[in-house]
């Protein structure tokens, strides 16, 4: 993958643009963001699309006041409940209308002065953008640790390569965006769909700044859950790992029963119990993290089959039909 550092931009003139934006209780950043996309943008055909991961304070009600007044460039799905960040973007996904589609947060934290530059190496042919930040300096210890850790793990557990500081801000060419949508599996990962799908891709570098109001929504529980997520979409090590694991302790544990029986016919077994409850106790561990390894997958397989919708809408900006996913994001 190709990487590019950030330098002077300039307008990109192009023929239409989709912006995805997920958001979660950000009542102070919805419109600042718009404003400042349209100023970046303002030689191109644009349409954000608003994604509102049922909010409790007024993030709603703003995007219904910025659709009232920008009709055709801010538009805007809620959620009937929250279903998470992912499936917030893949919502947003099933209903863009552009040549090409940018997905971001909207935090600020993924700054829009990005998108002409990203837009300009979309011209030149790359098929996804990718935008790979930078951590800043000021960053927690904790928080940078456990970022590496999530890349390195994902990347020692599954086939393909994630670069690090990759995440979910990103140009897509129009069939890209055809292609996750035509997907049918539930609980995307989708930085690593984007991977595994291949095409031509560059990396483009920046500063990640910090958020201008609000506090991050992604806890430590989130962040795990996605990175469960992401490994186990992709590979099956895990499973492999599992049998392996058994495949050993089994073999240690048939040693041992012969060690135990042959000092038991020499007559130099002692009294006791502490050697067979840790071994008993160490074994039993071992098997249960083994099952949970495989509940995991059998937990994405039950999901899966009952063919559930990705999402239900509560309210919407646009007509059903001019979404793939109409109303209940079945992708059919």
């Amino acid at each position: 993958m190709r990487r590019l550092a950030v330098g002077k931009w300039k307008a990109v003139r192009t023929r239409s643009l989709s912006i995805v934006v997920p958001v979660f209780n950000e009542e102070d950043n919805v419109a600042p963001l718009f404003w400042k996309i349209k100023e970046v943008l303002e030689e191109v055909a644009f349409e954000v699309i608003f994604v509102d991961d049922a909010s409790t304070d007024s993030t709603l009600s703003l995007l219904v006041q910025l659709n009232s007044r920008f009709p055709k460039e801010a538009r805007y799905i809620s959620f009937a409940r929250n279903f998470g960040h992912q499936t917030a973007i893949r919502a947003g996904l099933l209903c863009v209308r552009g040549d090409c589609a940018v997905t971001m947060d909207g935090d600020f934290q993924h700054p829009p002065e990005l998108i002409p530059h990203m837009l300009r190496l979309w011209r030149e042919g790359y098929e996804i953008v990718n935008a790979r930040r930078k951590h800043p300096r000021d960053i927690g210890y904790f928080k940078k640790i456990t970022s590496t850790l999530f890349y390195k793990m994902n990347n020692t557990l599954t086939e393909f390569k994630l670069e690090e500081g990759v995440a979910d801000f990103r140009l897509m060419d129009r069939k890209i965006v055809e292609h996750v949508n035509g997907l049918s599996e539930d609980n995307l990962f989708l930085r690593g769909i984007v991977a595994w799908l291949g095409f031509r891709q560059c990396c483009v570098d920046y500063e990640q700044p910090g958020r201008m109001f609000g506090a991050s929504k992604y806890t430590l529980k989130k962040m795990f859950g996605l990175a469960l997520s992401g490994v186990t979409s992709f590979s099956v090590k895990p499973l492999r790992l599992a049998l392996a694991f058994g495949c050993v302790f089994s073999a240690l544990s048939f040693l041992y029963g012969f060690y135990a029986i042959a000092i038991y016919f020499k007559g130099q077994s002692l009294p006791g119990w502490a050697s067979v409850l840790v071994s008993g106790l160490f074994i039993g561990g071992i098997q249960l993290i083994c099952l949970g390894i495989m509940g995991e997958y059998v937990a994405k397989i039950h999901m899966q089959v009952k063919n559930r919708p990705l999402f239900v809408v509560k309210a919407r900006s646009c007509e059903r039909s001019d979404c793939v996913g109409g109303a209940d994001g079945k992708t059919d």
